[in-house]
């Protein structure tokens, strides 16, 4: 009997396609740009037939010819290979060398081809090459400049003008770049999907105005994902640029309606939110992420956004309140009515130096998660995580203001207390064994708590003790508790850290 040896080649060409379809998607990073770095090269040298049937298939297996600091590229390659699109990325921490620049202005000759462009830009690159100027980009879908130093101002005609304006642009993301046109760039590219603008593009520099942002985004009917960043790039004592502007009183009688926005984040000036957030309503909002700069813990405009928006405005069954090194973050975590979709989240941050305070005042926190969401009362699961370091000797007063924060959360099924200091988790632990006491506050805390997971507690003898007290007390009370010692700290809908 002959032995029989199976090849690849006697696989149908639309079985060895869907093959070729699963490698690419294994092999394909989780970052930009997706599924241009995959080597669907080798597979063309493979063999004639696998070479053809590769080319004959550019848009299903997403063929692209990518120019990066992972591709030495010279213009007889491009020049060699089919007309494929073109994607050119650096990463923002690459610094574009000379040669790099060369590079890229040769790509640039073949701009009726560039699918993608994400590099750090100068103004020496825009005078290098005239492509930026004179010609259209209308293949153009994904475009993310980013100016590592002074800010750059892109001319007026950049990308061919209004006239040329890429239709086919789908994402957009400017950091530290001025750019007049952007608000007919918005108007002009009706198929943008997400857009995200940061750092300077708020400055004096070319800064765009709360109105003129509103009346861009008016136009973008699909727009999915919107990251707004006007966070400041100043000198230690500098002012903050969003201070320095006045912000005119906000109209809401006829807001624009992004009916298809699902992500919205922001970080900087509370007052550019305050006064933005009044122009817009975005109906069908899920994960709404909002970073301060400075303590604020009053946003009526903020709150009445959030009222809104239909699932934020719901009960939320997840919160988590975080002490980082440098800030305070409250996360709301909403459950969401389709399954196997991301999580529908609020979450709030105040990037300030806390861990300079010598106290911190619960009620501050209780006031800002009742703007944020007022229905505390219904979350099941509520986390504390402490990591700012505590210089300070243990407090009993603040040990009182713990107590006060547990006791704004009625229906607390599972908590998880994550402590990186002594001085934190003494705290903490002394407030759970309070709320056991007489002395305690007159409504029951934590009435219905189940299980109690902690970190940081067990190495120190004083919290520890602490927290065996709290159980022991509960148990006679017939509130049995299940202890659990972690070793990550859970976030919201099961992600670890």
């Amino acid at each position: 009997m002959v032995d029989q040896v199976d090849t690849t080649q006697v696989l149908p060409d639309d079985a060895l396609l869907l093959v070729f379809s699963f490698h690419q998607i294994l092999s394909s990073p989780f970052y930009p740009p997706l599924t241009a770095q995959w080597e669907w090269r080798v597979l063309a040298h493979v063999c004639q037939r696998w070479r053809y049937l590769i080319f004959a298939s550019p848009r299903h297996l997403w063929l692209r010819l990518v120019i990066s600091n992972r591709r030495q590229y010279g213009r007889e390659t491009l020049e060699c290979w089919p007309t494929f699109p073109i994607s050119i990325w650096f990463d923002s921490h690459d610094t574009l060398l000379l040669r790099d620049e060369d590079r890229v202005i040769e790509a640039l000759k073949h701009s009726d081809r560039i699918y993608e462009i994400k590099f750090n830009i100068s103004s020496s690159m825009l005078a290098r090459s005239k492509a930026w100027v004179n010609d259209s980009f209308p293949a153009l879908e994904r475009l993310f400049l980013r100016s590592p130093g002074d800010v750059t101002v892109l001319p007026s005609t950049f990308l061919g003008g209004s006239i040329s304006i890429p239709r086919k642009l789908r994402h957009v993301g400017l950091r530290n770049i001025s750019f007049p046109t952007l608000p007919q760039l918005l108007r002009s590219s009706p198929n943008l999907v997400s857009l995200s603008l940061g750092l300077n593009q708020f400055d004096d520099a070319g800064s765009i105005s709360t109105e003129a942002l509103t009346a861009a985004l008016s136009t973008t009917i699909h727009l999915e994902r919107l990251y707004v960043y006007p966070y400041p790039n100043i000198s230690p004592g500098g002012a903050y640029p969003e201070e320095r502007r006045t912000f005119s009183p906000s109209s809401t009688e006829n807001p624009i309606v992004l009916r298809a926005l699902v992500t919205f984040e922001f970080g900087g000036s509370s007052a550019y939110l305050e006064d933005l957030v009044p122009r817009i309503d975005m109906p069908l909002l899920e994960q709404l992420s909002v970073s301060f700069y400075k303590r604020v813990f009053d946003i009526p405009q903020l709150s009445q956004f959030i009222s809104r928006t239909k699932y934020l405005n719901s009960l939320p069954h997840r919160t988590s309140i975080t002490f980082p090194y440098e800030a305070l973050t409250i996360r709301h975590c909403f459950r969401h009515p389709r399954p196997r979709r991301k999580p529908i989240y609020l979450s709030f941050s105040i990037m300030d130096d806390y861990s300079l305070d010598i106290e911190w005042r619960a009620s501050q926190v209780i006031h800002a998660c009742g703007q944020l969401s007022p229905f505390m009362s219904s979350v099941e699961w509520l986390g504390i995580r402490v990591e700012s370091p505590r210089t300070r000797s243990f407090n009993e007063t603040h040990t009182v203001r713990w107590l006060e924060l547990f006791g704004s959360f009625k229906s607390v099924q599972d908590l998880q207390l994550w402590c990186l200091y002594d001085t934190g988790a003494i705290e903490l632990a002394g407030a759970l064994e309070n709320s056991t006491k007489e002395t305690a506050q007159n409504t029951e805390v934590l009435p219905v708590l189940g299980t109690l997971r902690i970190h940081g507690f067990q190495h120190h003898a004083d919290s520890a003790s602490r927290i065996m007290a709290f159980v022991a007390a509960r148990e006679l009370t017939g509130q049995p508790l299940t202890v659990v010692e972690e070793s990550k700290w859970e976030l919201e809908d099961g992600d670890t850290s």
